[in-house]
Formats: structure tokens, C-alpha cells, sequence
């Protein structure tokens, strides 16, 4: 569906109704539902055609999305989380702004859960008020209750009852709720004040973070002006940065806190923001599939970040946000995934290229929706997984294919291709002059700087200068490695990720990633 902002606005119940005709169009249907008759799909021959069968599980989306399509009042409400029955946010004395409204829970026995039988008796209960009551007491009501009540709403779609399950299918966004404004800018702002407040200064951190280079895939976070502007960060009592910056400069915070940070005098609140990140390489490992995370892992974290928060006197600053952590694990628990809104933000980008192309005014929304349905199926026919490899092949130098043929063998100038980047197998990249992590037979992991990524006929490798591991600290999470003086060969599925590293006197030091540790 594409729907102009200007026409939702206008819709009773927003984006509750467009989302409850959507979910009806595909569920409820004349024509059957996926869930018992599924949908026939047709392959290039009779013996490849197939049904599928699905049934409706999540709805992934950021906080205020949910807030919508859940007619939940959120932040606003006195009872601000769908999923707890018992858990009110308190404004501080003086404080107007609800964003800053604290909570009071640390830990999962705090809470009261609610179940899905629970949520939908107190909707119904409320739409038998919106009958009764005058529209001042409903109101009362409403700021009671948490809803924002609308007989056109997805919660009140009997239709839908069946298989709209409002609390197994309500997954906090973690992206959302840890890196967009949220956990870690807040803790990651408090920890920098209390450390300017014992001498290691904005201005520290600011020269600190320009000795380290991160991966060139991510060279547009410029870690060293986000610490260059404290005041900006301190008009929010948070780190202004987008989520992917936050992803950035985290691990360099984190190096910086639990090296110079520790000879401060502030160990609370640098213990504090270290567990928050732990609670985040746990949630990052859900991307990468590795370790064998459980619900309890995630909750006793959780819990662990919040109760030293209290002990580094940040209690005032426990938003809803904090809140919504809390809640991480009963998604896991009910789902076996955690799903981050990463990639539905750069759908965004897609939509808007569409749109500001388009000239065709008077059927505007349904020219939006064909061109950007067609890119979809373009885009699913003739586009494929990615694999490890060179990002695009591109036709070598003639002092390339030179070189390849006397080190490699007498590969044709056709079959010699080389590109700065390569894919991983794990789904990142790496370019020219990043260090990265190397599969190794003897070793935890070898480590490199790459210096020529190739491809001929027998597949992609890239040429490496080697390093040779000095010293890992498992503790603080990083690694110190010394250039050997000389060049490997690795092929690209076994080189594993791209690092963060600064140049010391003789050596190197690498901040090595959750999943690698």
C-alpha cells in the first residue's frame, strides 16, 4: 500500500485502520486465507509449482509505529507499556516533558505480564465505556487504561480476533530502543559527563577517538566530531547520532572507558555503561547467529545494566525506553529472534526515489506503489544472495593481469577481475586498507591488512599484509598484533569481519566484535 501522509491524518485511527485492512485483505479474504488454503505458486514446470502456508506472527516496527497501529498511548498514557499491568511512569518534580517521565522497574519479577486474553478484556471493556461515559470521563479513561480508543482500530477488528494475538506479536524494535535516541545515546552521554567531571574532558575523548580507524564501510560516521559537541548533546541528555553512528563509536567508548576510564575516579559509572554494552553485543549476536543466546542470558544482562545504573545515580534517567529492554527476552522466548527496524529505515529511501519521480498527480499513490512494486520484482528476479566475493567485478590493468599470470597461474585477461571491496560471508564487507579478522587453522584467528582484492577462474581471494598476535585481552576486548613483513593469500569466504584498529609505536591494536570473541 503507498498512502499519502495528508490522507492518513484525516483516516479515524490513522494508520490502525489502513494496517487492519491490510491484515483483513490478506487473512480474511473471500478468496480463503493463507493459513488453511494457502497460495498457489506456479514454477517454470508443473513438478516446481508449490503452495505456501503462512499465519501472522509479528508486527516489527519502531515505538511510535506500534504506538499507532496498537492505539496504545505509549509514553503518554499512565500506563505506558501494552505488555505490563502494572507499570506507571512518574514525571520528576518540574519535569513537563513525558519523554522524560522515569520508571521504577529494574528487574523482570517487578513486572506483572499481561496476557493476550488480558489486553483484549481491557479493550473491550473500554469500548463498552465509549458508549456510557461522557467524553470527559472517557478521557480519564483512556489516560488510565493506556489506549486510545477508536471503533476503527486494528484492536477492535473482531474479524481479526482469531489470529491478531496483541502481545505475542508486540516485539520492541531493540534498534530503536538501545541506538536511536534511545539506551545507549543516554548512557553513553551520562558516562562522558561524569568522566569530564573527573578530568578526562570532552575534548579527550575527542582527540582519543581520531587515533582510530574503522572499517571503510563505515568512514561516514565521523566518531571525533560527534565528542566535539557536547553542548548539543547536553540540550537532550543524550548522544545526537543516528543508530549506525552509535554502532560506530560504541566499541571505541567502550576501550576508552575500560582502559583511561578506569583510573578515574568514577569505576561506578563506568561499569554501568559497560553493561549496557554487553546487553547490545548480545543482541547484535541474534544478527549473526552466533552463540546460543536464551531468554534468561538477555534478562540477567538487562536486569545487571539497570541495577548499576541506580548505583552510578542515574535514576532519573530511566525513560520508557529503559523500560522496553525489559522485554527483549519475552520476545525472544516467544519467537526464537529478535528483529531490529535496520533495514525497514532504508526502505525509506526506496519509496522516496519512486516518489519524487513521479509526475503523474492525479493517480500519484498507485504510479508510487507500480514503480516501486516493479523495482521489488526486478530486484527478486534477477537479483541473488550474496556471497563471499569481490562487490563487483571489474576488469583489470594490464600490470595486474601481468602479475596474476606469473603468481597465479596463465588465467586469461578476461577471467582477471578485481574490485577495493570484497562481501562476506557473514553478510558485511571490507576494502583496501582495512584490517580484518582471517580464518585460521592454528590459531583463534589470524589477522591482515588487505591490500589486493582478485578474482579469476577459480574464485575470488585477496592478497593480505600479515600480522602476527602479541597479546589478547578477552577482558577489555582487544587484540595487539605485529606486521610480519610478509604477504598472505586468503580466500574471501575465510576472511570473517572487518576491525576497528589504532596505530600504537609497534604495533597494532584491533577492537575485536561480540561474535568473534
Amino acid at each position: 500500500m503507498v498512502a499519502r501522509t495528508s490522507l492518513v491524518q484525516q483516516i479515524a485511527s490513522s494508520m490502525s485502520q489502513l494496517v487492519k485492512l491490510i491484515l483483513l485483505d490478506i487473512f480474511h479474504s473471500p478468496k480463503g486465507s493463507p493459513c488453511d488454503l494457502g497460495i498457489a505458486l506456479q514454477g517454470p514446470s508443473v513438478a516446481d509449482n508449490c503452495r505456501l502456508y503462512f499465519h501472522f506472527s509479528i508486527l516489527v516496527q519502531d515505538g511510535a509505529s506500534q504506538k499507532i497501529c496498537y492505539s496504545i498511548k505509549g509514553d503518554s498514557g499512565s500506563k505506558f507499556c501494552l505488555k505490563c499491568m502494572n507499570q506507571t511512569c512518574i514525571a520528576l518534580p518540574g519535569q513537563a516533558d513525558e519523554d522524560h517521565a522515569i520508571c521504577k522497574a529494574i528487574k523482570k519479577s517487578d513486572l506483572k505480564l499481561a496476557t493476550d486474553q488480558e489486553v483484549v478484556t481491557s479493550w473491550d471493556r473500554l469500548a463498552r465505556k465509549y458508549l456510557t461515559e461522557t467524553s470527559k470521563n472517557f478521557k480519564n479513561w483512556e489516560q488510565a487504561t493506556g489506549w486510545t480508543f477508536s471503533p476503527h482500530s486494528l484492536m477492535h477488528c473482531k474479524e481479526l480476533r482469531p489470529m491478531f494475538k496483541p502481545i505475542s506479536s508486540y516485539m520492541h524494535d531493540w534498534m530503536h530502543g538501545l541506538l536511536s535516541g534511545g539506551v545507549a545515546n543516554v548512557v553513553a552521554y551520562l558516562v562522558m559527563e561524569d568522566l569530564h567531571k573527573c578530568g578526562l574532558t570532552w575534548q579527550n575523548m575527542e582527540r582519543y577517538s581520531k587515533l582510530w580507524t574503522v572499517p571503510a564501510n563505515y568512514k561516514s560516521c565521523k566518531v571525533h566530531e560527534i565528542f566535539g559537541k557536547p553542548d548539543s548533546h547536553r540540550k537532550v541528555q543524550k548522544i545526537k547520532a543516528s543508530a549506525s553512528d552509535m554502532l560506530t563509536l560504541m566499541p571505541i567508548l567502550r576501550h576508552y572507558v575500560l582502559t583511561c576510564g578506569q583510573h578515574a575516579d568514577c569505576t561506578t559509572s563506568c561499569n554501568a555503561f559497560a553493561a549496557v554494552c554487553v546487553v547490545l553485543d548480545l543482541l547484535l549476536s541474534t544478527l549473526y547467529g552466533k552463540g546460543e543466546l536464551t531468554c534468561n542470558m538477555l534478562d540477567s544482562a538487562v536486569e545487571q545494566a539497570l541495577s548499576l545504573r541506580l548505583l552510578a545515580g542515574w535514576g532519573d534517567y530511566f525513560t520508557p525506553k529503559f523500560h522496553w529492554i525489559l522485554h527483549f527476552g519475552d520476545s525472544l522466548r516467544e519467537h526464537g529472534t529478535l528483529i531490529p527496524c535496520f533495514s525497514m529505515e532504508r526502505k525509506h529511501k526506496r519509496i522516496t526515489s519512486a516518489a519524487v519521480l513521479v509526475q503523474n498527480l492525479s493517480k500519484y499513490e498507485m504510479s508510487v506503489y507500480t514503480e516501486v512494486l516493479g523495482e521489488e520484482l526486478h530486484r527478486l528476479k534477477h537479483g541473488q544472495l550474496p556471497v563471499p566475493g569481490l562487490a563487483s567485478n571489474n576488469k583489470a590493468t594490464k600490470k595486474m593481469v601481468a602479475f596474476v599470470q606469473e603468481h597465479f597461474g596463465a588465467y586469461s585477461a578476461e577471467e582477471i577481475h578485481v574490485c577495493n571491496q570484497i562481501l562476506l560471508s557473514g553478510g558485511g564487507k571490507a576494502a583496501k586498507q582495512d584490517m580484518v579478522l582471517v580464518k585460521s587453522s592454528l590459531h583463534k584467528w589470524d589477522c591482515g591488512m588487505l591490500y589486493i582484492n582478485l578474482s579469476t577462474g577459480d574464485g575470488a581471494f585477496s592478497l593480505l599484509e600479515s600480522y602476527s598476535l602479541q597479546e589478547y585481552n578477552e577482558k577489555k576486548l582487544f587484540a595487539k598484533w605485529k606486521a610480519t613483513g610478509s604477504i598472505r593469500v586468503a580466500q574471501c569466504q575465510d576472511i570473517l569481519v572487518a576491525l576497528t584498529y589504532s596505530k600504537l609505536k609497534d604495533s597494532i591494536c584491533t577492537l575485536i566484535p561480540y561474535h568473534f570473541r
